[in-house]
């Protein structure tokens, strides 16, 4: 019974010899690559809001076809976001029975 235990050490202690360093997980920023981290760019609500009011600005400045083209950025962002606010929403209905 000695036997084994010395022997199944010896392998574990031989096996981890092997490794040179360890090895770590590079730790990054996580807004560099989460896309709803950015809130300037990213695919949230903060980027639409963000689109009206840059429309809103060039509505007060009084150029009508950039405020347009804003706006309708704003609304194909919203038309994208709106279906997986639906799944995520359909997807926790059998869980929580307060969820119509």
């Amino acid at each position: 019974m000695f036997f084994r235990h010395s022997r199944s050490t010896f392998a574990i202690l031989l096996g981890l010899s092997f490794l040179s360093s360890p090895l770590f997980a590079e730790i990054k920023d996580s807004s560099d690559y989460k896309v709803l981290a950015n809130q300037e760019t990213g695919l949230n609500v903060d980027a639409i809001q963000n689109l009206l009011d840059k429309g809103d600005d060039f509505i007060s400045a009084g150029n009508t076809d950039k405020a347009i083209a804003e706006f309708k950025k704003a609304r194909q962002l919203s038309n994208l976001i709106a279906p997986y606010y639906r799944d995520l929403n359909g997807s926790f209905r059998g869980l929580d029975a307060r969820i119509p």
